[in-house]
């Protein structure tokens, strides 16, 4: 799905929700200025050729966007959901993962209730987590 086709879906869902979004967030995944801009809870959707391949959250009183996205820069399969996805999909290193991750690119939403349904809604997510299940 591209980002314009998500961008559609997603505000179809927050409409029929009556939901606004406080704080909405774009940059790029090797760009520490960007990344720190998302110090809030809520989902974020990463693209890779404008298309969303992934989408993840970070709740309340655990995380913010930002050190979640951070996270993604690691050089450890433990918690890298982003760069072990990539993996099994593509089917090489992880250090191969993380070049790729760093030619993403990113929005954030504060508002992380959305997280399973917009995950339900798009195909050809590399992530498999929760309801989002494929």
């Amino acid at each position: 799905m591209t980002k314009e086709e998500f961008l559609k879906k997603c505000k179809k869902t927050l409409k029929r929700k009556k939901v606004k979004i406080k704080n909405r967030r774009e940059g790029a995944m090797n760009n520490q200025e960007d990344i720190n801009l998302c110090d809030f809870p809520g989902i974020y959707i990463i693209l890779q050729d404008d298309k969303v391949i992934y989408i993840g959250s970070a709740e309340a009183g655990e995380r913010c966007v930002s050190d979640r996205l951070k996270q993604y820069w690691w050089n450890s399969a433990t918690g890298n959901t982003l760069a072990n996805a990539l993996v099994r999909k593509n089917g090489y290193s992880f250090s191969d993962a993380l070049e790729d991750i760093k030619k993403c690119k990113f929005m954030a939403f504060e508002y992380k209730e959305l997280e399973y349904e917009l995950i339900n809604q798009c195909q050809g997510l590399i992530n498999y987590s929760g309801n989002g299940q494929r």
